[in-house]
């Protein structure tokens, strides 16, 4: 089957709409999210995973040699309305009705990471860490002092001895808005 003919079957006794995934052959899904394999002629199970908060999680699917995939990002790259040719280039998607077991496409739509955060009450960190959690910038009148004397983001970086992104993040925290 090409990836043109990727159309619409129906199961004779049911009027359920399923296609075949594009990416992995022989793995058929159904818009409530459910993946038939055609090699194992069973339905695939669900794998439960953990999400960043402890209410939250997530269903995948391991599409042998693809790899694990979300159950919502699977079924609105399958069925949304869209015009991305590439799985991983899709952007994220969230349940409408915050329910992880409705994948449903009725269900889901496109959402920025901001959007995430604020359904799941997550807020950004007020202070920049290093990946052992070490409180890095901790001045935030050096910092404005350096920006004031035209130091670039990378020469603050090596001061602190952080990243150029975790500058960033802190001028845009901190420091945005202010004269400097």
């Amino acid at each position: 089957m090409t990836k043109k003919s990727n159309e619409i079957f129906a199961n004779k006794n049911s009027k359920e709409k399923r296609k075949e995934i594009d990416f992995v052959k022989g793995y058929f899904l159904y818009e409530d999210g459910r993946c038939y394999s055609e090699k194992s002629n069973k339905f695939l199970s669900k794998v439960r995973t953990n999400g960043k908060t402890p209410n939250k999680y997530y269903y995948m699917y391991d599409l042998t040699p693809y790899g694990g995939c979300l159950v919502s990002r699977l079924v609105m790259y399958v069925f949304g309305d869209h015009e991305y040719t590439n799985f991983k280039e899709m952007p994220k998607v969230i349940q409408v009705d915050g329910d992880p077991e409705n994948s449903h496409i009725s269900n889901l739509k496109f959402a920025t990471q901001s959007e995430i955060n604020l359904i799941n009450n997550i807020k950004p960190s007020p202070v920049c860490y290093t990946d052992t959690g070490t409180i890095k910038i901790k001045d935030k009148k050096l910092v404005v002092n350096m920006l004031a004397q035209n130091f670039t983001y990378k020469k603050i970086a090596a001061v602190f001895e952080t990243s150029e992104m975790s500058v960033y993040r802190f001028v845009k925290r901190h420091i945005k808005g202010q004269t400097v």
